[in-house]
């Protein structure tokens, strides 16, 4: 999230990056909550395995 503060840096990151686009809500939410890589339930849902400390 670092250095998306808006929903239009972020989608046109996710598009190029990704072929998608951001939810509007995202950036409000990891405003929020910070980086859903460190909520344990999100890691479950995802199936993201990998320590929080190496990405």
């Amino acid at each position: 999230m670092d250095g998306y503060q808006s929903h239009y840096k972020l989608t046109n990151f996710c598009q190029d990056k990704l072929d998608c686009k951001a939810p509007q809500s995202s950036v409000r939410f990891f405003r929020q909550f910070g980086d859903p890589r460190d909520i344990p339930e999100w890691r479950e849902y995802a199936g993201y395995n990998q320590d929080v400390g190496n990405y």
